[in-house]
C-alpha cells in the first residue's frame, strides 16, 4: 500500500498498479517499481501522459522505449477520442468531446487556448491549438480565431482553455473574453457553441451554466 505521502500524491500512487500493468510487458517484474517514480516524478499519470516528449525521455532516460511507448499510448488514446467525435453533429455535452479536450488541453505548467471549427451540419471541419500562454496566463488575438473561422468557411466555433491552477471554473477575464469572441463571431455569422475551461481532469461549459 503507497501511503505518507500529501493526500493528492497518497490518490495519485493509488493508480500504481494501472500504469505498472501498462509497463509489464516491457519491464516485467520491475514494473510497478518504475510506475510508482514515474507517478511520484510527474505527480499523477496524467501529468505523464501531458509532459512533453523532451521531458518524458529525460526522466526515462535509461529507458527509451518506455517513453516511446507512453508517448504512442497518448496519441492512441488521442487518436480514438478524435474519431469518436468526428464525422457526427457535435453535441458540447458528449463525454466523449471532453475527453478528447482534456487529453489535448491538461496541463500543469503552461495555459492553452484551442478552437474546434464546425460546419453548417454541426460537424468538425478542423481544430487547432491557437496559442500557448505563460505564467501570466493567456493573450490570444480574437482577430486571429475569426480570420481562421472564415478562412474555413465555419459556421460554429468551440473553444477551449486549460487552467494550470486546477480550478476548472472560468475567471472574470475568461467572461469577458468570451462575451467579446461571441459578439465578434456573431458579427460575422459564427455561432461560439461553447466555451470550456479544463483543468484536474474536469471540464467546465460556460454555456451549461448560461455564460454565453
Amino acid at each position: 500500500m503507497w501511503t505518507g505521502g500529501a493526500p493528492a500524491q497518497d490518490q495519485a500512487l493509488r493508480h500504481v498498479p494501472v500504469l505498472a500493468q501498462f509497463l509489464k510487458p516491457i519491464l516485467g517484474r520491475k514494473a510497478e517499481r518504475e510506475a510508482a517514480r514515474l507517478i511520484t516524478k510527474f505527480g499523477c499519470i496524467a501529468n505523464i501522459l501531458d509532459t512533453t516528449p523532451a521531458a518524458l525521455r529525460e526522466a526515462l532516460a535509461d529507458r527509451p522505449e518506455l517513453a516511446n511507448s507512453l508517448l504512442a499510448a497518448r496519441e492512441l488514446a488521442l487518436a480514438g477520442w478524435a474519431e469518436s467525435i468526428r464525422g457526427k453533429p457535435v453535441d458540447t455535452s458528449d463525454p466523449h468531446l471532453k475527453n478528447y479536450l482534456v487529453g489535448k488541453l491538461q496541463s500543469p505548467r503552461e495555459e492553452r487556448f484551442h478552437a474546434i471549427f464546425i460546419d453548417r451540419d454541426q460537424r468538425i471541419i478542423h481544430d487547432e491549438r491557437i496559442c500557448t500562454g505563460g505564467t501570466d496566463g493567456l493573450k490570444f488575438r480574437t482577430r486571429h480565431v475569426i480570420h481562421r473561422s472564415l478562412e474555413l468557411n465555419a459556421y460554429g466555433l468551440i473553444v477551449a482553455h486549460n487552467h494550470p491552477s486546477g480550478k476548472a471554473a472560468p475567471s472574470r477575464k475568461d467572461w469577458q473574453a468570451t462575451d467579446h469572441l461571441r459578439s465578434i463571431a456573431a458579427a460575422v455569422d459564427v455561432s461560439l457553441l461553447d466555451h470550456f475551461v479544463v483543468a484536474s481532469g474536469a471540464v467546465y461549459s460556460m454555456r451549461l451554466q448560461s455564460l454565453i
